[in-house]
């Protein structure tokens, strides 16, 4: 039997990742579009995870929460919790905790260096850690079905597209002017993030994490790390920061 268990759950607004981790080791993975109390009972049963702790952009099922809370050491994520990381955030109590969480990931994979997360979900998030493990801030921009969808809702005639991969940066009919408007807008978005970071701060790593990464780590003529389950390592080091301490 595994001793010292982890589990983390990372909540977005489409889907909702869980991962179970004996140290640094994932040995369980799970994604699904809502969560289920039943699900986390049969792994709680399974398992026997001695720590939890959630991550959630959206509501937190109160039925889940409680059930970790009787069955494991529960830690509440909020910004009084103890972190691995330096926050210099100005506004941490309006800071979402996904992104701390992911960049705690980032300072994990690695150590030591400046690391510009770009997270691709609903929104598009870009957050910096600096070599010193201090957490420093970012950006936030709409994401990629969040553009496509506001070509659609404020206008009379565009129609309501599905992200497709498109062969040239030039459209040629209207559904590829939209595609390419909305998917090589946020590649030269991301290129141009990533170049000015790299002008204040030298030499940085890149991670693509979120939904939507697959979608353009390979068209970012740059050496980047692809992490999706970014929030989950770092909702992990927290938990044993926590334990320790």
């Amino acid at each position: 039997m595994h001793t010292g268990l982890n589990l983390t759950i990372d909540i977005g607004n489409t889907s909702t990742n869980i991962l179970l981790f004996d140290k640094d080791v994932v040995i369980l993975r799970r994604k699904v579009k809502s969560l289920d109390v039943k699900l986390i009972e049969r792994i709680v049963r399974k398992h026997k995870p001695v720590r939890s702790i959630i991550c959630s952009v959206a509501k937190t099922p109160s039925a889940v929460r409680k059930f970790l809370s009787n069955n494991t050491a529960y830690l509440e994520l909020n910004i009084d919790v103890g972190f691995p990381v330096k926050v210099n955030y100005k506004t941490p109590q309006s800071l979402g905790l996904d992104r701390l969480a992911g960049i705690i990931g980032a300072a994990k994979l690695f150590k030591g260096k400046s690391v510009l997360v770009i997270d691709l979900g609903t929104c598009i998030k870009y957050d910096f850690l600096t070599s010193k493990r201090a957490y420093i801030g970012g950006s936030i921009s709409p994401g990629l079905r969040m553009r496509l969808s506001a070509l659609h809702h404020y206008t009379e005639k565009l129609p309501l597209l599905e992200p497709e991969n498109i062969r040239d940066f030039v459209g040629r009919s209207t559904k590829t002017s939209m595609l390419s408007g909305v998917q090589t807008g946020i590649l030269a978005e991301m290129e141009g993030f990533i170049s000015r970071y790299k002008k204040r701060y030298g030499s940085i790593k890149i991670i693509l994490s979120g939904g939507d990464a697959g979608r353009f780590e390979g068209q970012l003529k740059i050496p980047i790390f692809a992490a999706p389950d970014l929030v989950c390592i770092g909702l992990n080091e927290i938990l044993n920061f926590n334990a320790k301490n």
